[in-house]
């Protein structure tokens, strides 16, 4: 999704938090090469700040129980790069690129924002109890 589409979750933060040591991503139509030019990005981002994994990840849920770009049924439990391609997500665009798990897993804190509360359940396998932390939304 490029940064300016609504669908942006960077676009989301961007303007709301002081993001440090974000790495923009130069959108391309070309799925692949963008995913490979990213993946080269961050771990360049990395060797500069003498890093082996993430401090922190900010991530959003979807109502289907995807995290990042990684969707229930597909096949990415083994991939090795940083970011990888996406191809025929069920929810549009159909093509786009997303971190791999492997990096959430070795990141040092990883946040999930859950707007939905009937959207949480779908999340709990993966967290203990203690860390998960519910605030409720002022109207």
């Amino acid at each position: 999704v490029p940064m300016t589409d609504s669908e942006s979750n960077f676009k989301l933060i961007y303007g709301s938090v002081k993001l440090g040591n974000a790495i923009p991503l130069t959108f391309d139509s070309d799925v692949k090469l963008m995913a490979t030019n990213y993946d080269e990005n961050v771990k360049n981002k990395m060797k500069e700040l003498g890093k082996t994994r993430f401090d922190a990840i900010l991530l959003g849920a979807g109502p289907d129980g995807h995290i990042a770009s990684l969707f229930p049924g597909q096949h990415w439990r083994h991939e090795t790069d940083i970011v990888i391609p996406v191809y025929n997500s069920p929810k549009p665009p159909p093509q786009r690129i997303t971190l791999t798990i492997n990096v959430m897993e070795a990141c040092e804190n990883v946040f999930v924002l859950i707007i939905e509360t009937k959207k949480a359940h779908l999340h709990e396998p993966f967290c203990h109890r203690s860390e998960i932390t519910t605030v409720e939304q002022s109207t």
